[in-house]
């Protein structure tokens, strides 16, 4: 999460970042930062924290190519699924799919195999984790997200 994202798309760009996703929270105007990203060819992804309402990006939702929903506050590895974001999740879906929508829904934040399928069965079709994959057996533990 950065402040004034705007200055660095054309760099992630350029370096082959083919979706960059932004904070809603951050000091930046929206608009102009989706078409700084749709200028420098890559999709768009747009970020919430726990704690930020969905409605903050809802008239956004017809210009992104993905909406990431974190369930954890940003800034540290290995916190605990905020279990009180999973609505969010699902009215988020309930959008993307009543308004025929192609958008892609990530979930964010104490993902593992238990939470990973909470999220999913909520709506989710990507997943992030990090501490549940490299806390033990890399490969078994990918398998058991795979087959979410």
């Amino acid at each position: 999460m950065i402040q004034h994202p705007d200055r660095f798309i054309k760099s992630f760009a350029d370096a082959g970042s083919d979706i960059i996703t932004v904070h809603a929270e951050a000091e930046h105007d929206m608009d102009k930062t989706i078409k700084i990203m749709r200028e420098n060819n890559v999709k768009v992804g747009v970020a919430i924290n726990p704690g930020t309402p969905l409605s903050k990006v809802k008239d956004l939702m017809d210009k992104i190519d993905m909406l990431l929903i974190m369930t954890v506050n940003p800034g540290f590895a290995g916190q605990k699924f905020i279990h009180d974001a999973v609505p969010k999740i699902k009215n988020a879906r309930d959008i993307i799919d009543s308004e025929g929508l192609n958008v892609d829904l990530e979930v964010d934040g104490g993902i593992n195999h238990e939470t990973g399928k909470i999220a999913v069965n909520a709506g989710a079709n990507i997943l992030v984790a990090g501490s549940f994959i490299f806390k033990g057996d890399v490969k078994k533990n990918m398998g058991l997200l795979k087959r979410l």
